[in-house]
């Protein structure tokens, strides 16, 4: 049985933590061999924007260049292969399903070494190649059934003439709407000086939550919301402690919230929370930039943070599922796994989804494109 969560405020107060998988069971479930750097992360609701609940997609991997998409039951007791991934290609990176269910978004590296993005169709053998060689960093649905993905940029400028002792270093994103049969559509959002790590889409489309690199590079440090259908963006959370970084953004069912996992290396008894080295944790924050809680997930002496990853939300929001991939005891964590945290305090479903199920598929579809292209 799960005990009562203290470590938790707001949303998390009296919220409920049970290990549904440890790294031995995924590895055997879904047939991965010997693994010498387990890791999981990129959870996600099997059917999409439907309940259908009954499964959830991850990406395990037995080393950092040999990844898998596996499936599972909510309570841990069925873990398996998703798919096989297409030919001449390895290393899949984190699947994220459509709205409507029916596919499956990918990133696979070939055997020359360049990454591309397929789309799986659930039920077939059919998989369609979005891209051939361009730089991909993350991508997502949009709430119409296409695609985007960002195309990260860096440009080295020597400060210094020929010698190049003395670099600076330049980043910008570009987030391309594509179909998920390959066909390109527009750039959604540009930015000169961001390199986005990753985002997530809205329910209704409307909004991104983005992680970016900002100061030193590959250093997550502010968690930040724009408008897909307006210019301009607005800081949603950004880091104010040395070592805390932001990770793995995804909504809440109502849209209204972004959940995120996070991770400070400066001591808790420095803030007078714990004795412990390091920490991490799950939080909620509003789109508005309203905190609406954390729950504390611990960390050891040594130095490393219970950090949690793809956390996934179920669409009533009773139920959050996410993964912890450091061999760390805390409060509610027994060392690396598959968790499923019950919240105490509901977040309320997201109204629109209900409305979707009431209105035939083809008149959704215009209303999207209609909203799209306003």
């Amino acid at each position: 049985m799960p005990a009562a969560f203290a470590a938790g405020t707001g949303a998390f107060e009296g919220a409920q933590i049970t290990k549904i998988a440890d790294l031995d069971a995924v590895n055997k479930g879904v047939g991965a061999g010997n693994a010498t750097a387990p890791f999981i992360d990129s959870i996600d609701w099997y059917g999409g924007n439907s309940t259908d609940e009954s499964f959830f997609i991850f990406r395990y991997c037995t080393e950092p260049e040999n990844c898998v998409i596996g499936t599972a039951t909510p309570d841990g007791g069925l873990i398996q292969s998703a798919f096989n991934p297409p030919a001449g290609y390895a290393n899949l990176s984190g699947a994220k399903v459509s709205p409507a269910g029916n596919a499956l978004l990918f990133k696979a590296m070939h055997q020359s070494g360049r990454e591309d993005l397929f789309t799986y169709f659930k039920g077939s053998t059919v998989m369609y190649q979005l891209t051939n060689g361009t730089a991909i960093g993350t991508y997502s649905w949009l709430a119409d059934g296409n695609v985007t993905y960002s195309e990260p940029r860096a440009e080295l400028t020597c400060l210094d003439g020929a010698a190049c002792k003395n670099q600076q270093f330049s980043y910008s994103t570009k987030i391309w709407a594509i179909r998920p049969t390959g066909e390109k559509l527009r750039t959604i959002y540009e930015s000169p000086n961001t390199s986005i790590a990753d985002y997530a889409v809205s329910p209704d489309g409307k909004k991104v939550a983005y992680v970016d690199f900002m100061g030193e590079p590959f250093d997550p440090k502010k968690l930040w919301r724009l408008s897909v259908f307006y210019s301009g963006s607005i800081k949603v959370l950004e880091s104010n402690r040395d070592g805390d970084g932001y990770y793995s953004p995804s909504w809440t069912p109502d849209g209204s919230a972004i959940l995120y996992g996070s991770v400070s290396q400066k001591p808790f008894a420095a803030r007078g929370n714990s004795t412990l080295g390091a920490s991490g944790w799950l939080g909620l924050v509003g789109a508005d930039g309203e905190e609406r809680g954390r729950m504390i997930l611990g960390g050891n002496t040594e130095g490393r943070g219970a950090v949690p990853f793809g956390a996934a939300i179920t669409h009533d929001g009773s139920r959050i599922i996410f993964a912890v991939n450091q061999d760390v005891e805390g409060d509610g964590i027994d060392g690396a796994g598959i968790y499923s945290m019950a919240l105490a305090h509901p977040i309320p479903e997201f109204p629109f989804a209900a409305a979707i199920a009431a209105v035939p598929v083809a008149a959704a579809i215009a209303w999207f494109r209609l909203r799209w292209n306003r």
